[in-house]
């Protein structure tokens, strides 16, 4: 018995002095602390972190409020419960792919701040967590930051918001060369979305923005994905453009279903233009509902970016609702018959004023 006891205390004295360690890990709780300084060797700058918060290394267990997260390179945070994010925000080095899984992410101070860093252009982070609102108050979602390198359009991040039960309602806002995929099932932004200074927002999947929903293009660019050929529809209330905006269908030919964009109404301000790109008729439909109360103001301030000199926006009769916007383009049968048309005009004024007296052979 007196054996059983002393290797009893010597397996308890062992478990405290190495306790064991699996291979997952996880953290919960209000406030986690750590040593900047412990993560000298990564490639990032971790200079504007505060003192408080948690950096997720490798696949981590995550729950609770904390004022903000790190997600280092190739990073899993599987949010167990809910995820509750301070004014610190996110911190996403764009250096590999990121992901945030699971559970429910919302902010404490009404937005949740996503900041962008690194080297790698076009290294996303992927969302899964159900983003919602947070104790009866709005919580909206921005991505922001910058990304050095260079990609075919410029240095950029990306953040991916998939996954379903998106609930949040507010405001969606993209700062920068940076681009938000809405890739969800079911409608993920039901506030209004700002669009700004060469962000992009792509559309991955139909319905993913409220119908009461404005989207504001400054000097931004709504767009559906190249690589989805499924038919993509969206819908929503009000697109605004500010200086530049543009509206890009990323359709080709024997590649993509069609794409339509259905709008309550167009409005374009003074001295700005909307840029529309890969734009094929009948296969793509930007359309606006006939009581629009800007579209008549909007239409002279429309250009095709595909087509050598813009185009001339027209509408046409949709259905009982809706105008569809076209390039009105002659085809090249009408350019041959207005050339042809110029060439007898030509001739013919040439025989006139062979025929006709030299005026100032009558004088003398």
């Amino acid at each position: 018995m007196i054996h059983f006891r002393l290797i009893f205390l010597v397996a308890l004295l062992f478990g405290f002095l190495f306790p064991f360690e699996g291979n997952s890990s996880s953290v919960s709780g209000s406030v986690s602390s750590y040593n900047i300084n412990s993560y000298d060797g990564v490639d990032a700058d971790f200079s504007h972190l505060q003192e408080q918060g948690i950096i997720v290394t490798g696949r981590r267990d995550v729950s609770g409020s904390f004022d903000q997260v790190t997600l280092l390179p190739g990073s899993v945070a599987n949010i167990k419960g809910s995820l509750v994010v301070g004014k610190g925000g996110i911190h996403s080095p764009s250096s590999d792919g990121v992901f945030i899984n699971g559970g429910v992410l919302t902010s404490s101070v009404g937005m949740i701040d996503i900041h962008l860093t690194g080297s790698h252009p076009s290294a996303t982070t992927y969302v899964t967590a159900a983003i919602t609102d947070y104790q009866g108050r709005k919580v909206g979602f921005r991505v922001g930051g910058k990304v050095s390198g260079t990609s075919p359009v410029g240095p950029y991040g990306c953040v991916y918001i998939q996954g379903g039960g998106h609930s949040f309602t507010g405001d969606v806002i993209i700062k920068g060369r940076n681009e938000i995929a809405f890739d969800a099932i079911g409608v993920v932004a039901r506030g209004n979305i700002y669009i700004n200074d060469g962000g992009w927002l792509y559309i991955r999947n139909s319905g993913q923005i409220s119908s009461s929903s404005m989207v504001t293009l400054n000097n931004g660019a709504f767009a559906f994905h190249p690589n989805v050929r499924l038919a993509l529809v969206e819908k929503f209330h009000r697109l605004v453009v500010n200086e530049r905006g543009y509206i890009n269908f990323h359709y080709k030919p024997n590649l993509h279903k069609g794409r339509s964009l259905y709008l309550d109404d167009l409005m374009i301000s003074n001295r700005s233009e909307l840029v529309i790109g890969d734009w094929v008729s009948g296969a793509t439909k930007l359309l606006v509902r006939k009581d629009s109360e800007h579209l008549a103001d909007a239409l002279g301030k429309i250009k095709f970016g595909h087509i050598k000199g813009g185009g001339v926006a027209k509408v046409r009769e949709y259905n009982n609702e809706y105008w569809e916007i076209f390039a009105m383009v002659p085809e090249p049968a009408t350019y041959g018959a207005i050339l042809a048309t110029v060439g007898l005009g030509l001739v013919f004024w040439k025989k006139c004023r062979s025929g006709k007296p030299n005026p100032r052979e009558d004088i003398n």
